[in-house]
């Protein structure tokens, strides 16, 4: 089941299929205890072959575009992952030039510069398929010479390396977002969002998103106070702040969420538990913003044990309620729980797509509102 061997490339094919093996693994079996090793394993290799035949149809259609022939040296190698990688994000290959590929990322913000740029993850696969394969190469020959389907392979590398890299900007976003945090509540009021002189400051990101785009992926807090507040943890899970691999792939931010949630499973290992077991669990969870072990604020504390006592004293682990109160135990890690309207929603295409832009377009009444959230005083925030 492991991808990378000879394939029919029928990437297009196999994407069409995906929701059609999702919806038999969850869809239709709702009602059902779980799914078994066997369901996962067939949807992990349909992914894992998804991924080498996408990237197999990419690199050949950058090779054909250059008319570069193969074996293919290390720069050559390089310049064409490169492309592919790079053409991911909506470009026409028409675009690029050969011989300035190295130059396609152009200036760096300073606070990305310790991030690996797209161009050395590129140069790197390669070069390490090159090692890694040392011992089973003929000495008397070059063996730095790659084939398209050694390129090929390299797509989940890629792929890996491109997560890796945008949960470091994530990382960023993160401690950008809370430094615009008034109280440290995970919580960030609109007018620190969209404020200009926030965005002087840090050149790396804009937060231009609109309140309907905020309200609809669950990140708009307009109830709590007096002024709307963007929540941290569900604008970083926002479709747009994913990249673009391929057309059915994108790397997004980590849910940090999901790492507390495994703490407090392999510990209690059952859908149920005691609010004193939980609480004693939470206190000692560390996050990139919360350190261990800490005191819960009694009102926290209250509030999981009226949790408990709904359902005979037990908290159910997979519940909204358990879900809202670790939002409140880690607003900036956790988010809000909020199910969108529409699946669509999820994707990166559904958000960049000319009709879902145009009613994203601010009327004057609108800009007028934006205006004054964006001028608020301190005492209104």
């Amino acid at each position: 089941w492991a991808a990378g061997g000879p394939r029919a490339p029928d990437a297009r094919g196999l994407a069409e299929r995906l929701p059609e093996l999702a919806g038999a693994i969850f869809d239709e079996r709702q009602d059902a205890p779980g799914v078994t090793l066997e369901q996962v394993a067939a949807f992990a290799a349909a992914v894992e072959g998804l991924v080498f035949d996408e990237h197999l149809e990419k690199v050949q259609a950058v090779c054909q575009h250059f008319r570069v022939a193969e074996p293919l040296d290390a720069d050559g190698a390089q310049r064409v992952l490169m492309v592919a990688a790079d053409s991911a994000e909506g470009r026409s290959l028409d675009q690029y030039t050969w011989r300035q590929i190295d130059r396609l990322e152009g200036r760096r913000p300073w606070q990305a510069r310790h991030i690996p740029s797209k161009w050395d993850a590129a140069g790197d696969a390669p070069r390490n398929l090159h090692f890694a394969r040392r011992h089973r190469a003929n000495p008397f020959e070059d063996s730095e010479r790659f084939s398209i389907m050694d390129l090929a392979r390299l797509g989940p590398n890629l792929l890996e390396v491109q997560g890796g890299q945008r949960h470091l900007e994530c990382g960023l976003m993160k401690e950008d977002l809370m430094a615009r945090s008034r109280r440290g509540n995970g919580l960030v009021p609109l007018a620190k969002f969209w404020s200009p002189e926030e965005k002087k400051r840090t050149a790396m990101f804009g937060y231009d998103e609109t309140m309907e785009h905020l309200k609809a992926i669950g990140a708009l807090d307009d109830a709590s106070g007096r002024h709307p507040q963007v929540r941290i943890p569900n604008y970083m899970h926002g479709p747009l702040n994913c990249g673009q691999y391929s057309s059915t792939m994108a790397p997004c931010c980590l849910n940090e969420c999901e790492l507390i949630m495994k703490d407090i499973e392999n510990h209690v290992r059952d859908p149920l538990a005691a609010p004193e077991d939980l609480i004693s669990l939470v206190t000692n969870v560390s996050t990139s913003s919360v350190d261990s072990p800490r005191h819960l604020p009694s009102g926290l504390a209250q509030r999981l044990h009226t949790i408990a006592a709904k359902n005979s004293g037990q908290v159910l682990l997979h519940g909204r309620l358990f879900a809202e109160w670790l939002h409140l135990a880690f607003p900036n890690e956790c988010p809000f729980p909020h199910l969108l309207e529409d699946g669509a929603m999820r994707s990166v295409s559904h958000w960049r797509s000319a009709d879902v832009q145009d009613r994203q377009l601010l009327s004057e009444e609108d800009k007028a509102e934006q205006h004054r959230l964006i001028n608020a005083s301190e005492d209104e925030l």
